[in-house]
């Protein structure tokens, strides 16, 4: 394969509708809530819950760490990471982007990436709808928060732009680091163009894409790990698959709060 062709154009020029995710142009959320949520998450990293309820999954707990730490449904586990969910900027921010008038999360998961991760770091080519499929159908907004600085040395989310247009289920995993083999296998599958867009990031800003836009992550080459935090959001029209953890709970307040509506 040759280098990484990345564009980094104006995210300004990239809309949810045409191009399958959306970059924030500003933070989302004040230095005061960031600074106010991390040392929970820091604590829910390292499995601490200051409320006594533990996450619906997690890769972390006392260090060592994998390369890739995951915690789902952490909102659960400190309420100042509920606040936070609740930071009026996030929902209006997607209300603005997508028209909803009602927004109801349903998953929480932060994520740490390591340091000098390598190539192990990287997160595979793959749309979620390979893995929400089995939990609902409709609509699916996954809100990518930086808790702290995501530049391009750190392993930025990564899309390929008009991907969720192309109507080609693509079978190819997250966890999965070889993209430049992933790659490949998917350019032949579809033959369409291949337009890279990553996505750094200041401490605030957002990301935010639908179930079927191809997208994944590179190498964290700086000597600070990678911090953020994933909303799950569902629209109107979602069909829930009842016999999944996540849907089982939609009715609780708590576990899957309204945002917006």
């Amino acid at each position: 394969m040759n280098a990484r062709s990345s564009s980094q154009a104006a995210f300004s020029t990239y809309r949810l509708d045409e191009d399958g995710f959306q970059v924030a142009e500003r933070p989302l959320v004040s230095a005061e809530a960031l600074a106010a949520v991390l040392p929970s998450v820091d604590a829910v990293l390292h499995g601490e819950y200051a409320t006594g309820v533990p996450p619906y999954a997690t890769s972390g707990g006392p260090e060592p760490w994998p390369t890739f730490v995951e915690v789902a449904m952490a909102h659960l586990c400190d309420d100042a990471i509920w606040d936070f969910v609740h930071e009026p900027g996030l929902a209006a921010w997607i209300a603005e982007v997508t028209g909803e008038e009602w927004l109801k999360v349903w998953n929480v998961q932060l994520m740490w990436k390591a340091p000098h991760s390598g190539t192990v770091g990287q997160v595979g080519w793959h749309t979620d709808d390979k893995y929400l499929r089995k939990i609902f159908a409709g609509t699916n907004y996954n809100l990518w928060i930086a808790l702290r600085d995501v530049p391009a040395e750190r392993g930025p989310v990564r899309f390929v732009a008009g991907s969720h247009r192309w109507g080609v289920d693509i079978d190819t995993s997250f966890f999965d680091p070889n993209v430049d083999a992933q790659e490949e296998k998917i350019r032949a599958l579809v033959g369409r163009d291949w337009r890279e867009v990553a996505s750094p990031l200041q401490a605030g800003q957002a990301t935010l894409h639908v179930r079927n836009t191809l997208h994944g992550s590179g190498a964290n080459t700086t000597d600070e790990p990678r911090l953020s935090m994933l909303l799950s959001v569902l629209g109107r029209d979602a069909e829930p698959v009842m016999d999944s953890y996540y849907m089982q709970n939609l009715d609780n307040p708590r576990m899957c709060p309204v945002i917006l509506g």
